[in-house]
């Protein structure tokens, strides 16, 4: 769950729905989904925000994103922010996307919770989690996300009004990702896949870089590799800002071999938000993990058989940087 309390961006394709602005409130039979807002989303931090570092990536597509959600019956709509800063905060991701609203209504803040958990669960959202902060006018809140869209994140939080009422907040972040390049996909037949692996290890003092090579003949295998590669959907041109821990295995570099000898390339640094797969020159896909864990798992952990070591870290930086390249 991330830290909800911060406005500036902390290290997040997009379900696109449009929905209809209606003041009534939602049918009273049970599992009914009624909408009465309609977030529209735009590219970077909200207006109320300052843009920070990475900023809005060049390439992010220009397309307006709309969300539509529950809004609690007779709520008004106000016309400033009265909880801002609102209490969340946002993914450093070039390729973010966000919207904000705020209501208030004369029913209890725990009146008005039950309301939207049942609410945003008839209208197919799940929650996502749940926070209670001091910080602001805004006490709680909750993150709900569509059932299949990881990359659409709404937050509702709730402030009590001096009155005893409630404030309502609303926050949409998405992450709205630009097509991948049709030269990004391979086109076999492929005869065998030669893989250069980096598994570092760890000696007195430092680690060391151990590159294991192996040659991939079985065909399903390689049938595997190249389709967990063509499903990747995500890509971005531009990375985000992230924080985490140092790995001893990465980056792979992969040569597809089809029967004539034509090659392909491939180089991936890893799996997750922070790293990403580049394939003929074109970076980077975004690899959830299937990619690199095949990667893994026909790799073995020390040189046995047909597999060799080297240290060529000349050629290493070489491919690393130019995606071309094959270690030797």
């Amino acid at each position: 769950m991330k830290h909800l309390s911060r406005i500036a961006a902390s290290c997040a394709l997009v379900l696109l729905s449009v929905w209809t602005v209606r003041a009534t409130p939602p049918a009273s039979a049970a599992g009914t989904c009624t909408t009465g807002l309609s977030l529209i989303l735009h590219p970077g931090l909200p207006a109320e925000g300052k843009q920070v570092p990475p900023g809005v990536a060049p390439d992010i597509p220009h397309r307006t994103v709309t969300v539509s959600v529950p809004v609690y019956p007779g709520a008004q709509r106000t016309i400033r922010f009265v909880a801002s800063p609102p209490l969340f905060g946002y993914p450093a991701n070039p390729y973010l996307q966000t919207g904000m609203a705020e209501y208030q209504t004369s029913g209890s803040v725990h009146m008005v919770i039950a309301w939207y958990r049942r609410a945003f669960g008839d209208c197919g959202w799940r929650i996502q989690g749940s926070m209670t902060t001091s910080a602001g006018l805004a006490s709680q809140d909750l993150g709900f996300q569509p059932d299949g869209n990881r990359y659409l994140t709404i937050y509702v939080s709730f402030g009590s009004t001096p009155e005893g009422g409630t404030y309502i907040g609303y926050a949409a972040e998405a992450i709205t990702y630009p097509p991948r390049p049709a030269a990004s996909y391979l086109h076999g037949p492929f005869s065998q896949v030669r893989i250069a692996l980096d598994r570092g290890i760890i000696r007195p003092g430092h680690p060391v870089e151990r590159i294991i090579h192996t040659v991939v003949l079985d065909r399903p295998t390689i049938a595997r590799l190249v389709h967990a590669i063509n499903a990747i959907r995500g890509y971005r041109t531009v990375m985000p800002m992230c924080l985490g821990g140092l790995s001893l295995t990465g980056p792979a570099w992969l040569t597809f071999v089809r029967p004539s000898g034509s090659v392909v390339h491939a180089y991936e640094s890893g799996p997750g938000a922070c790293l990403g797969l580049a394939v003929n020159g074109v970076r980077w896909l975004l690899d959830p993990g299937r990619v690199w864990n095949l990667i893994t798992s026909v790799v073995p952990r020390t040189p046995a058989g047909t597999q060799r070591e080297s240290r060529s870290a000349a050629r290493k930086t070489h491919y690393e940087m130019s995606g071309m390249a094959e270690p030797v």
